[in-house]
Formats: structure tokens, C-alpha cells, sequence
């Protein structure tokens, strides 16, 4: 069929106009009654444009309540709120909030990216603003509960696993979850990680804790944070509300607790100074989690990172004043995981049942009985970690460091000898800064107390003196 030629003399029909996909935005509209709220909030396939301004209204109701924009006209916000939340609630096979979780729904199957990251900031500012809130703690645990369902916690994963250039749904979805963990006081914290495959995909969340921004203003920071700042403050919420249990698991996961101390050079200070303070607050001092959990977090790369914004980086005095205490008291603190309490004696010579077995017929042979000292190789300590890290610092040429090692060598005498075994130093006498810092370094160690010889009631002091070489 032959196609019919265009007339282009025929001027009487104008052109066709491309019919936008989405009207402008409307101006929020400001909520009066909570009947007005629930048309707002109605969720029709046709009606998308209504239901997006809808939720740009209820987002400005949500926060006036949250950030207290108007105190004359909070109480009867406060009574809007509890209307609207008490007529969606469960309805037999429905869930609470049925018209927006039907509109999510609707929102993933057609890849309507945008409308799905609205609803899932809604929901995350929701719960933050119910958590506020002591009068409506029901209604929030009754949104918890309907989030930890399956069918609401695969609209969440979706958007958890978008891509990285889709930063708009990611950012939602972890300020929901880390809300729904930290929810009165982290009573959901368990039911979050029972169903880790997913929420707490370990993976996923280390793929999230690399994506930083270095060339935003801190101010920046703070009005829209970094995914690697909302996943951060995720897994910190787990290390605060989990059980014990729930704390081991995560902290076996060693590549997620390794990115989390792999960009702190690049981290804000606020965040710098979260991790460093939960790390410790939440680790290190809980008495019912064993070293090895503790030592996850106290690596020798986790030491470094922590040793490079206290002394090498351009940070702020209060970052790298908290960097150095955090440092001190992890080296110094037996409990904290990392620290292996011991003399100048090698491992398991510590006691005379260990040196001299046998009768009284047996022949002393002196340092000829103990095979270390002929060993060849490195120097054997207990505390490997402090010495692999211990191998990383400046004691010569940065005062910071070099209180670090003294203050390690005195909780840790054994290093002494295995420090400088490893350490190559340029002592020939020169009269140089270098050469004088050396030495003003040995002169401290030198004059370090010797470690006490009061040992358990139940050990003995080894007749041998300390390993040394001559």
C-alpha cells in the first residue's frame, strides 16, 4: 500500500504537543483535618500527580510536628495526626497504611522510581516522628511491625539495592531502617537482623559504606549526607540495640568492619567522632562479647586509619584530640581486645613448670634448656597486632606518636625487644635532627619502669632472665 504523500502547503492542523509525563508540582497544601489528610493520601493509578502532592504535604505536616515549626499549633497537629493513624489502621488482610503501601507496590512494579524514594522518606519521616513522640508509640511499634513484614521489607530491599547513581532511593531506605533498629530504644533491633538476608545484607552494605563524597562542604554533609554517612550510622545502630549475639554475627563479618574504617580520612567530623565514640561505648566496654569480637574492630588497618587522622591528617583539633584518646585507652586497656597482658618473656616461658619439667634427678643446663634463645627467626610475642602497627609509626619525628609507642611498650614490655629487632635505625652518631631524635626516642625508652615481678599467686617467676641478643 503506497504511503500518502505529505501536503505540506496543508497548514490548517497544528502541530501535535507532547503531553507531559508529570504536571508541575503543587505548592503543599497546609492539613486541617485528618479527613483532609486521607484524601490527600488516596492512592488511585490515575491520580499519581494527587498522591505526589499529597505526600509533599504530609512531609511539611510531618516535620512542623518533628521540628517544632508551630508551638501554638502543635497540639492540634498532634490530634490530626492520631485521627489520620488510628483510621488506617490494620483491617483484617490489609496492612497499617494500606493506601501508601498499595501505592509503593504499584510504584516498584512499574519502575516509577521516583514515586517509590517518596514513599519510602515518608515512611522513614514518619516513624522518626512517632518515635518522638511518647502518646503515639503504639502507632509507631503497630508501623514497625506492619515494615518487618515480608511483603514490606521486599519494597525496602528494592530500593536498598538500586544502584549506586540512584542515590535518591538508597538514602530513603537506610534512614528507614537505621529508625525501624533505633525505635524505642532498640526494641525491633533483633526482628531487623532476623531477617539480615533482607536488611542487613553484609555485602550490600559494604558495597554502600564506599560511596563518599570528598568534594562536599560539610555544611552539604548535613542538609544531604553521604550513603557511606547513612550506612555508617545503619551498622552503628546495630553495634548499639543488638543483642549479643547479634553483635558477635555482625562483627564476624570482617570486609564490612574493615569499610567501616576505610574512608574516616574522608569522613566528616561529625561521623568520625559517632564511630570512634560506639566503637567503644558499644564493643569495647560490653563485658559479655569476647576478645575475638572486640579484636574486629581494633585490626592493625583499623589502628592505622585511626593513628592517620590523629596525627597525619589535616583534621580538626576535637577530631584528632578524640582519635588520640580512642587510641591510647584500645592499646593500653586489656579488655578492649587488642591487648595481651605480658612481661619480657616469651610466650608460654612464663612459669617454671613450663621450663623445667621433670625430677629432681634432672641436670640444669642453664640457658642451654630453653630453645628460644637459640631459635632463629622473628622475636615470639603475644601482642602481634600492637607490633605490626607499632612498625607503622614515626616515634622519631611526631610527638603524638611516639606517647603512642611508649605508652604501648609500657603495657606491653615484651615489644620493647621485638620493636627494635624489626626496626631499622640510623644510629651512627651525626649531629642531625634525625640522628637526635633517635636518640632522645631511645632515652625515653630507656628510662621506662621495669615491668613489676608480682604474678599471680598461682605462677612462679621463671628462673631465666628476659630474651635478649648479645
Amino acid at each position: 500500500m503506497a504511503k500518502r504523500p505529505h501536503d505540506s502547503e496543508n497548514t490548517d492542523r497544528p502541530p501535535k504537543r507532547a503531553k507531559p509525563e508529570n504536571a508541575p508540582a503543587q505548592p503543599a497544601e497546609e492539613i486541617h483535618f485528618a479527613r483532609q489528610l486521607s484524601e490527600l493520601l488516596v492512592f488511585r493509578q490515575d491520580g499519581l500527580n494527587q498522591l505526589r502532592h499529597g505526600i509533599a504535604s504530609f512531609k511539611v505536616f510531618l516535620e512542623s510536628i518533628l521540628y517544632h515549626h508551630e508551638v501554638d499549633n502543635r497540639g492540634r497537629q498532634l490530634s490530626i495526626l492520631r485521627e489520620y493513624l488510628d483510621a488506617v489502621k490494620p483491617d483484617g488482610n490489609r496492612p497499617f497504611v494500606a493506601q501508601l503501601w498499595d501505592a509503593w507496590s504499584f510504584a516498584n512494579q512499574n519502575n516509577n522510581d521516583y514515586l517509590a524514594s517518596s514513599l519510602c522518606a515518608i515512611f522513614a519521616l514518619l516513624l522518626k516522628t512517632l518515635s518522638s513522640l511518647l502518646d503515639l508509640r503504639e502507632h509507631g511499634s503497630l508501623l514497625c511491625r506492619t515494615i518487618l513484614k515480608h511483603d514490606q521489607l521486599r519494597l525496602v530491599k528494592r530500593c536498598l539495592d538500586a544502584p549506586q547513581h540512584k542515590d535518591f532511593l538508597i538514602s530513603p531506605s537506610l534512614r528507614l531502617l537505621t529508625e525501624l533498629t533505633s525505635f524505642d530504644g532498640g526494641v525491633f533491633a533483633r526482628g531487623v537482623h532476623e531477617r539480615k538476608e533482607l536488611t542487613f545484607d553484609a555485602e550490600t552494605l559494604r558495597e554502600k559504606l564506599g560511596l563518599f563524597k570528598s568534594d562536599q562542604s560539610e555544611e552539604d554533609e548535613r542538609r544531604r549526607p553521604a550513603i557511606r554517612t547513612l550506612t555508617v550510622r545503619y551498622v552503628l545502630a546495630h553495634l548499639k540495640f543488638q543483642p549479643t549475639a547479634g553483635k558477635i554475627d555482625i562483627l564476624k563479618q570482617y570486609r564490612l568492619c574493615s569499610a567501616l574504617f576505610s574512608h574516616l580520612r574522608d569522613d566528616p567530623a561529625d561521623v568520625v567522632l559517632e564511630i570512634l565514640r560506639s566503637s567503644e561505648q558499644h564493643v569495647f566496654k560490653d563485658q559479655d562479647l569476647p576478645r575475638s569480637a572486640k579484636a574486629a574492630l581494633s585490626a592493625k588497618e583499623h589502628l592505622e586509619k585511626v593513628t592517620d587522622i590523629a596525627t597525619r591528617s589535616d583534621t580538626s583539633d576535637a577530631v584528632a584530640t578524640a582519635a588520640l584518646s580512642w587510641l591510647k585507652v584500645v592499646i593500653t586497656t586489656p579488655s578492649y581486645g587488642v591487648l595481651r597482658e605480658s612481661g619480657w618473656y616469651p610466650p608460654r616461658t612464663s612459669s617454671v613448670d613450663g621450663l623445667l619439667e621433670g625430677g629432681s634427678d634432672m641436670i640444669d643446663l642453664g640457658l642451654d634448656s630453653l630453645e628460644f634463645y637459640d631459635k632463629p627467626g622473628k622475636v615470639q610475642v603475644r601482642n602481634t597486632t600492637l607490633l605490626e602497627w607499632l612498625q607503622t609509626l614515626r616515634p622519631h619525628s611526631d610527638l603524638e606518636e611516639r606517647r603512642l609507642t611508649l605508652a604501648c611498650f609500657k603495657a606491653a614490655p615484651e615489644l620493647v625487644h621485638a620493636y627494635f629487632a624489626e626496626k631499622s635505625m640510623q644510629l651512627d652518631p651525626k649531629l642531625t635532627n634525625t640522628w637526635i631524635s633517635y636518640a632522645s626516642f631511645i632515652y625515653e625508652v630507656v628510662q621506662l619502669p621495669l615491668p613489676s615481678l608480682i604474678q599471680d599467686e598461682e605462677e612462679a617467676v621463671p628462673d631465666a632472665p628476659p630474651q635478649t641478643n648479645i
